[in-house]
């Protein structure tokens, strides 16, 4: 500010110099008339160019000020654009779906590593290798987990670890069956996506080990693996397909498909490639997609979605949040599947939700089958069976078991 305002006292002391020397030199007679206003002149003449530099001071400030104010208008619209795409990555972090979330079992172990026993007698499941073979340090990546950027940094490692072992070979399908009500026969097998470990001093085959023991992770891809994992499980559903064809079995395979997957053009072509030349299947290989990912598709998704319809396979949707989406869902007439968790079809005391309603009941679709997951005792069976819903999944019945391991 002392700069700026410098230049009109130097300026006004300048013009009263200047005045004052130009008096001393005038004419004598002009001096006469002068003498008694020589002050007032200099005055004047000094006001009167202080007043211009102080003019021109007052635009250079203000042009610098508008300067100033434009530079921080500028970078505040650069922070506002930065921190949007820090949310947008902390986002895309939280759609990896990889926040932990440890599934309950009944050894009763830490939250974060439980056992996951095998029953014996289960319906339906594969066999593991060996008699008695059981899943442990089972952890399931939640994909309805809703963050804000606090597990980015851990999303990253997961997905790091993922691409790892997607490098070792390491991730298999495991199977989980979805049977009929009430008899319990085996209509269906979804594959889940784990990662298989070896335990602690054992070989990479150690799930052959005398000791008979599965090491398996059930994992939600992160988006950049989702397209690698779903076409691994896509191969290993086919290979199950044939294995049950030798046996004279006749049940379905579930794989799921991840939007990302449906986006990817290239990965969706080798997919394609994969469906085609296996048409033979298309009557019991069973596409699913969930609403949350359904729901994101934008035109081209959908066309692709539609296209493995027209191609003979059937499509399933799992996990619809309300009575809206399932409505929708049945609608669309893309979907012979509705899968739908067991909390939103019967309450505590068998009574049903809106939902089953909805979706069983009318809407003049009435080729569309019924899946309730997440069964867990024999009330909520019962409750299926009463509702007229006869076709359920969950551990109650069996959980997921890895394929039988021919010659090891």
């Amino acid at each position: 500010m002392i700069r700026f305002l410098a230049l009109p006292i130097l300026a006004g002391l300048v013009a009263a110099i200047l005045t004052a020397i130009a008096i001393r030199y005038m004419p004598a007679e002009l001096q006469v008339a002068s003498g008694p206003n020589a002050t007032l002149i200099i005055v004047t003449a000094g006001a009167v160019t202080l007043a211009i530099a102080s003019y021109a001071t007052f635009v250079r400030f203000g042009l610098a000020f508008l300067q100033r104010t434009e530079g921080l208008a500028a970078f505040e619209a650069d922070m506002r654009r930065r921190i949007a795409r820090l949310e947008s990555g902390m986002e895309q972090g939280v759609e990896t779906r990889m926040a932990v979330n440890a599934i309950g079992h009944a050894r009763g172990h830490a939250a974060n590593e439980t056992p996951a026993e095998s029953k014996a007698g289960s319906v339906g499941a594969p066999q593991a290798g060996e008699p008695g073979s059981e899943s442990d340090k089972v952890i399931q990546f939640d994909p309805a987990a809703r963050g804000h950027g606090a597990h980015l940094p851990q999303a990253r490692l997961i997905g790091a670890r993922l691409a790892q072992a997607l490098d070792r070979n390491q991730i298999e399908a495991w199977f989980q069956p979805i049977v009929s009500l009430p008899g319990r026969k085996t209509r269906f097998f979804e594959a889940v996506a784990y990662l298989t470990e070896a335990p602690e001093g054992k070989a990479k085959h150690a799930a052959q080990s005398d000791e008979g023991s599965d090491i398996g992770r059930a994992i939600e891809p992160a988006y950049s693996s989702a397209p690698e994992i779903d076409r691994r499980m896509l191969l290993q559903s086919m290979r199950l397909l044939r294995e049950l064809d030798r046996t004279g079995k006749h049940a379905g395979v579930i794989w799921r498909l991840h939007q990302t997957t449906l986006a990817d053009t290239h990965a969706f072509a080798g997919i394609e490639r994969i469906l085609d030349a296996n048409g033979a299947l298309g009557g019991r290989l069973i596409a699913r997609i969930d609403h949350r990912d359904y729901a994101s598709l934008d035109a081209a998704q959908t066309d692709r979605l539609h296209r493995l319809r027209e191609m003979g396979f059937t499509l399933a949707i799992g996990n619809c949040p309300d009575t809206r989406s399932a409505r929708e869902a049945v609608k669309s007439n893309l979907f012979a599947i509705v899968i739908i968790d067991i909390a939103r079809i019967v309450v505590d005391d068998g009574e049903e939700r809106p939902i089953h309603r909805v979706v069983a009941r009318g809407q003049g679709h009435p080729e569309v089958e019924i899946i309730a997951s997440g069964v867990s005792d024999e009330q909520q069976a019962m409750a299926l069976i009463d509702q007229d819903i006869l076709l359920a999944q969950g551990d109650f019945f069996s959980e997921p078991r890895p394929m039988r391991r021919n010659g090891g």
